[in-house]
């Protein structure tokens, strides 16, 4: 019994911790009132034209007694603070003196102590669009959607017109570079030097020398002249005598060899015998012995 009634109150105590939490635990409650529309940047003198469209998503009149909307993102003194007795039905226009949104980017928030809204454009952080120009508004499109952007039209206190379709910056055509052609280059043609021609040059003939025999003079001289061509072929015996000096002179030296060598061996053979002899004469001493 005592287990028992131990693990009944332990499941007791865990079903009355469980329902605590989900009582005391808070759910997320979504925004009940949206910015649905920024007029930055109005046409001509911009002061006391600025404005900012609130949208109430729900079907019924929302209070906005503990609601604040600020206008720029750093200066929090661009503020307007709601009323006790403020409430919105459907659409609500907030506008002030002055310029307090910037043309360029800003950030608007409006902030109530269950929920908040943000709605930035331009150049401001987070931005969900770009900056409207002038005369234009950016806002959601259907009222209440997270659908941003630059409204086509102005429409103030009503439903809102649809979003602008930005248009393709036309980019022209990238031209083509002209890819460079080689121009062909002519090898240059080989210049022929012409080889030296040789040129032969006929050896001159010895021609017979004609003597005319018209007189007796000039045939002295011819004769005088064929013999002295006859005495200078003629071999005078002292040439001849030298040469066959020379011949005999040159035989010397090979007589001398012969003689040289035959007197070797005939030496040689001589001891050779005689060595002969006493080598036969000493082995016959000693087969008697």
């Amino acid at each position: 019994m005592d287990k028992i009634s131990k693990l009944v109150s332990s499941f007791a105590l865990a079903a009355i911790f469980f329902i605590t939490f989900l009582v005391t635990t808070k759910t997320p409650i979504f925004a009940q009132v949206v910015i649905n529309e920024i007029f930055p940047n109005p046409i001509g003198d911009e002061g006391g034209a600025e404005w900012v469209e609130l949208y109430n998503i729900s079907s019924n009149p929302s209070p906005l007694s503990d609601c604040t909307l600020y206008m720029d993102d750093s200066a929090n003194s661009q503020k307007l603070t709601f009323s006790d007795d403020d409430f919105i039905e459907k659409y609500k226009v907030i506008s002030w003196d002055g310029t307090w949104l910037n043309n360029a980017g800003d950030e608007v928030q409006l902030g109530c102590v269950s929920y908040s809204d943000i709605f930035s454009y331009g150049n401001s952080s987070n931005a969900v669009t770009v900056a409207p120009k002038e005369g234009f508004t950016v806002g959601r499109s259907p009222d209440g959607s997270d659908n941003k952007g630059i409204l086509s039209s102005v429409t103030l206190g009503m439903a809102n017109s649809s979003i602008q379709v930005p248009t393709a910056t036309p980019t022209g055509k990238p031209t083509a570079t002209p890819v460079p052609t080689s121009t062909p280059t002519t090898p240059p043609t080989a210049t022929l030097t012409p080889k030296p021609s040789i040129k032969l040059t006929t050896k001159p003939t010895l021609l017979p020398s004609v003597y005319d025999t018209t007189s007796d003079a000039e045939n002295n001289d011819v004769d005088s002249n064929i013999l002295g061509l006859r005495k200078n072929l003629e071999v005078s015996p002292t040439s001849t005598t030298s040469a066959d000096k020379m011949k005999f002179g040159s035989l010397v030296p090979y007589g001398l060899m012969t003689l040289g060598v035959g007197f070797l061996g005939f030496s040689g053979f001589s001891f050779f015998v005689s060595h002969k002899k006493r080598y036969n004469l000493r082995k016959g001493k000693r087969h008697e012995s």
